[in-house]
């Protein structure tokens, strides 16, 4: 005789945000990320996320709101990401191939007020920016000012890393969209 299978039983919900906390308390000196000899540890991987997250605050990202990014994998790749989820907004990573009308046609149509960018792609965002109108401000990673003419506001990216790790306090449940 075999005995029967207990039934099915979901978990606790959880969000990405919720599963970083229980990580950093659990194994917070341990190597979260490596990135080509690049490594953050989940509290230093926490901290800096929760950095950026108050820095997006402040420039008015808020909950369910997208922002788009065109960068390159590195360790702010993944903290824009989280820092983008800790604020409830949704990151929408673009694929680094698209140019021209791909490309316009992926910004505008997630209404984005930000985007965020390496330095290699911000000519792409410069030449689409009178087509963009959504965009707001483009922060960018990897180059200082003075950024070319642009009817959209540049940034350097590095101005906007933010100094408060504290943890970031929106309610984010695991049913909101938090990457596209």
């Amino acid at each position: 005789m075999t005995s029967a299978k207990p039934a099915y039983t979901s978990g606790t919900p959880d969000t990405l945000t919720n599963m970083l906390r229980h990580a950093v308390a659990n194994a917070g000196d341990e190597v979260f990320l490596d990135i080509e000899g690049d490594t953050l540890t989940y509290a230093e991987f926490d901290r800096r996320s929760n950095r950026m997250s108050h820095a997006l605050a402040e420039l008015g990202v808020r909950k369910g709101e997208p922002v788009v990014s065109l960068t390159e994998t590195h360790l702010d790749t993944l903290g824009i990401w989280f820092a983008i989820v800790k604020q409830g907004a949704i990151w929408i990573p673009i694929n680094l191939a698209y140019r021209q009308e791909f490309l316009r046609h992926q910004i505008v149509d997630t209404g984005a007020k930000l985007v965020i960018c390496d330095a290699a792609y911000l000519d792409r965002i410069v030449e689409l920016a009178d087509k963009l109108p959504s965009v707001k401000r483009i922060l960018c990673r990897g180059a200082d000012a003075p950024f070319p003419d642009c009817a959209i506001q540049i940034e350097p990216f590095e101005n906007y890393r933010g100094t408060n790790d504290s943890p970031v306090e929106v309610d984010i449940k695991p049913s909101d969209l938090g990457a596209l």
